[in-house]
Protein backbone atom coordinates (compact mmCIF):
# COMPACT_ATOMS: atom_id res chain seq x y z
CA UNK A 1 0.00 0.00 0.00
CA UNK A 2 1.56 3.44 -1.20
CA UNK A 3 0.35 5.05 1.90
CA UNK A 4 2.30 2.61 4.15
CA UNK A 5 5.03 4.32 6.60
CA UNK A 6 8.38 3.68 4.44
CA UNK A 7 6.62 2.84 1.13
CA UNK A 8 8.98 4.56 -1.48
CA UNK A 9 9.78 3.82 -5.11
CA UNK A 10 12.90 5.95 -4.63
CA UNK A 11 16.57 3.94 -4.14
CA UNK A 12 16.84 5.57 -0.84
CA UNK A 13 14.57 7.60 1.55
CA UNK A 14 12.27 7.05 4.10
CA UNK A 15 8.87 6.74 2.16
CA UNK A 16 7.36 8.60 5.01
CA UNK A 17 5.55 11.10 2.91
CA UNK A 18 2.57 10.04 1.54
CA UNK A 19 1.65 8.37 5.07
CA UNK A 20 1.68 12.17 6.38
CA UNK A 21 -0.68 13.53 3.81
CA UNK A 22 -3.29 10.24 4.16
CA UNK A 23 -2.94 10.72 7.94
CA UNK A 24 -3.69 14.04 7.85
CA UNK A 25 -6.62 13.74 5.12
CA UNK A 26 -7.96 11.00 7.34
CA UNK A 27 -7.79 13.68 10.26
CA UNK A 28 -9.71 15.62 8.91
CA UNK A 29 -12.00 13.00 7.98
CA UNK A 30 -11.92 12.76 4.02
CA UNK A 31 -10.52 10.36 1.97
CA UNK A 32 -7.79 9.83 -1.18
CA UNK A 33 -8.40 8.61 -4.41
CA UNK A 34 -5.25 7.41 -6.77
CA UNK A 35 -4.68 6.62 -10.31
CA UNK A 36 -1.82 5.44 -11.38
CA UNK A 37 -0.45 3.54 -14.93
CA UNK A 38 3.55 3.03 -15.79
CA UNK A 39 4.74 5.82 -18.32
CA UNK A 40 1.70 7.77 -17.51
CA UNK A 41 2.28 9.53 -13.96
CA UNK A 42 -0.35 9.08 -10.66
CA UNK A 43 -3.11 11.26 -10.42
CA UNK A 44 -3.85 11.75 -6.35
CA UNK A 45 -7.56 13.32 -5.88
CA UNK A 46 -8.09 14.14 -2.02
CA UNK A 47 -11.60 14.50 -0.84
CA UNK A 48 -12.32 16.70 2.04
CA UNK A 49 -15.87 17.21 4.07
CA UNK A 50 -17.72 20.41 3.43
CA UNK A 51 -18.93 22.04 6.51
CA UNK A 52 -22.16 24.37 6.32
CA UNK A 53 -22.97 26.61 9.33
CA UNK A 54 -26.08 26.71 7.53
CA UNK A 55 -29.10 24.34 7.96
CA UNK A 56 -28.39 23.45 11.42
CA UNK A 57 -25.07 21.91 10.38
CA UNK A 58 -23.15 21.64 13.47
CA UNK A 59 -19.63 23.78 13.17
CA UNK A 60 -16.53 22.14 14.99
CA UNK A 61 -15.12 24.05 18.23
CA UNK A 62 -11.88 25.09 16.72
CA UNK A 63 -8.44 26.64 18.18
CA UNK A 64 -8.03 29.92 17.48
CA UNK A 65 -4.50 30.17 16.30
CA UNK A 66 -3.77 33.31 17.10
CA UNK A 67 -3.92 32.45 21.04
CA UNK A 68 -0.83 29.96 20.21
CA UNK A 69 1.28 33.20 17.51
CA UNK A 70 4.89 33.26 18.63
CA UNK A 71 6.25 36.70 19.75
CA UNK A 72 9.53 36.63 17.58
CA UNK A 73 11.32 33.44 19.14
CA UNK A 74 13.66 31.37 17.81
CA UNK A 75 12.98 27.53 16.84
CA UNK A 76 15.73 25.18 15.78
CA UNK A 77 13.19 22.53 13.52
CA UNK A 78 15.66 18.96 12.89
CA UNK A 79 13.47 17.43 10.55
CA UNK A 80 15.16 15.18 7.77
CA UNK A 81 11.57 14.75 5.29
CA UNK A 82 11.45 17.73 3.18
CA UNK A 83 8.24 18.42 2.78
CA UNK A 84 7.07 17.62 6.64
CA UNK A 85 10.44 20.20 7.53
CA UNK A 86 8.42 22.52 5.23
CA UNK A 87 5.18 22.31 6.27
CA UNK A 88 6.35 22.86 9.59
CA UNK A 89 8.91 25.76 9.14
CA UNK A 90 6.09 27.39 6.51
CA UNK A 91 3.25 27.42 9.48
CA UNK A 92 6.06 28.46 12.14
CA UNK A 93 7.52 31.48 10.23
CA UNK A 94 3.28 32.56 9.47
CA UNK A 95 2.46 32.43 13.03
CA UNK A 96 5.37 34.69 14.33
CA UNK A 97 8.35 32.81 15.17
CA UNK A 98 12.48 32.38 13.57
CA UNK A 99 12.75 29.03 12.05
CA UNK A 100 16.34 27.97 11.98
CA UNK A 101 16.21 24.56 9.68
CA UNK A 102 18.23 21.77 9.63
CA UNK A 103 18.17 18.14 7.83
CA UNK A 104 20.25 16.10 10.36
CA UNK A 105 21.77 16.09 13.57
CA UNK A 106 25.51 17.39 12.00
CA UNK A 107 23.40 20.18 11.13
CA UNK A 108 21.15 21.12 14.00
CA UNK A 109 24.75 21.61 15.69
CA UNK A 110 26.22 23.34 13.37
CA UNK A 111 23.17 25.92 13.44
CA UNK A 112 22.48 25.94 17.16
CA UNK A 113 26.89 26.98 17.32
CA UNK A 114 26.11 29.74 15.32
CA UNK A 115 22.63 30.78 16.79
CA UNK A 116 22.66 29.44 20.54
CA UNK A 117 21.22 33.04 21.65
CA UNK A 118 18.67 33.47 19.10
CA UNK A 119 16.97 30.11 19.69
CA UNK A 120 14.90 29.18 22.32
CA UNK A 121 13.23 25.68 21.57
CA UNK A 122 14.76 22.70 19.83
CA UNK A 123 11.54 20.93 17.53
CA UNK A 124 13.52 17.83 16.67
CA UNK A 125 12.18 14.37 15.29
CA UNK A 126 13.22 10.94 16.90
CA UNK A 127 14.34 9.30 14.29
CA UNK A 128 16.63 11.35 11.75
CA UNK A 129 19.10 9.63 9.77
CA UNK A 130 22.35 10.37 11.29
CA UNK A 131 21.07 9.51 14.60
CA UNK A 132 18.74 9.66 17.43
CA UNK A 133 16.93 13.13 18.10
CA UNK A 134 16.33 12.68 22.04
CA UNK A 135 20.46 12.25 21.97
CA UNK A 136 20.63 15.59 20.27
CA UNK A 137 17.62 17.86 22.57
CA UNK A 138 19.85 16.26 25.80
CA UNK A 139 23.33 17.61 24.38
CA UNK A 140 21.58 20.61 23.31
CA UNK A 141 19.69 21.62 26.79
CA UNK A 142 23.38 20.53 28.28
CA UNK A 143 24.65 23.68 26.27
CA UNK A 144 22.07 26.42 26.72
CA UNK A 145 20.40 27.17 30.20
CA UNK A 146 16.40 27.20 29.83
CA UNK A 147 16.34 26.06 26.14
CA UNK A 148 12.97 24.31 25.78
CA UNK A 149 12.46 20.87 23.57
CA UNK A 150 9.75 19.45 21.44
CA UNK A 151 10.12 15.72 20.09
CA UNK A 152 7.88 14.70 17.37
CA UNK A 153 7.49 10.87 16.00
CA UNK A 154 5.85 8.85 13.38
CA UNK A 155 6.71 5.46 14.16
CA UNK A 156 4.94 3.46 16.41
CA UNK A 157 7.52 1.23 17.29
CA UNK A 158 10.31 0.84 19.32
CA UNK A 159 12.34 3.30 17.60
CA UNK A 160 10.26 5.88 19.09
CA UNK A 161 9.27 4.71 22.59
CA UNK A 162 11.65 6.21 24.62
CA UNK A 163 11.47 5.83 28.59
CA UNK A 164 11.93 9.82 28.19
CA UNK A 165 9.38 10.44 26.36
CA UNK A 166 7.11 7.90 28.09
CA UNK A 167 7.50 9.76 31.55
CA UNK A 168 6.96 12.91 30.23
CA UNK A 169 10.61 14.61 30.60
CA UNK A 170 9.59 15.77 27.08
CA UNK A 171 7.33 17.62 25.49
CA UNK A 172 5.98 15.17 22.69
CA UNK A 173 3.71 15.81 19.33
CA UNK A 174 2.46 13.03 17.44
CA UNK A 175 2.78 12.52 13.38
CA UNK A 176 0.57 13.77 11.44
CA UNK A 177 -0.16 17.14 13.13
CA UNK A 178 -1.81 19.46 12.16
CA UNK A 179 -1.81 23.47 12.14
CA UNK A 180 -3.51 24.09 15.08
CA UNK A 181 -2.19 21.24 16.63
CA UNK A 182 1.88 22.34 16.12
CA UNK A 183 1.03 25.82 17.30
CA UNK A 184 -0.44 24.53 20.33
CA UNK A 185 2.52 22.53 21.49
CA UNK A 186 5.22 25.22 20.67
CA UNK A 187 3.14 27.02 22.69
CA UNK A 188 2.90 25.32 25.48
CA UNK A 189 6.57 24.09 25.72
CA UNK A 190 7.66 27.27 25.58
CA UNK A 191 5.36 28.63 28.73
CA UNK A 192 6.44 25.63 30.27
CA UNK A 193 8.27 25.36 33.93
CA UNK A 194 11.71 24.52 33.90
Amino acid sequence: DIFEPFFTTKESGTGLGLSVVYGIVKQHEGWIDVESSPGRGSTFRVYLPLISAKGGARVKDEISVGDFRGDGEGILLVEDEDLVREFSSKVLRRNGYVVYEAGNIGEAFNIFEKEKENIRLVFSDVVLPDGNGIQLVEQLLSRKEGLRALLCSGYTDEKSKSTLIKRGEFHFIRKPYGIGDLLKAVKETLRAPK
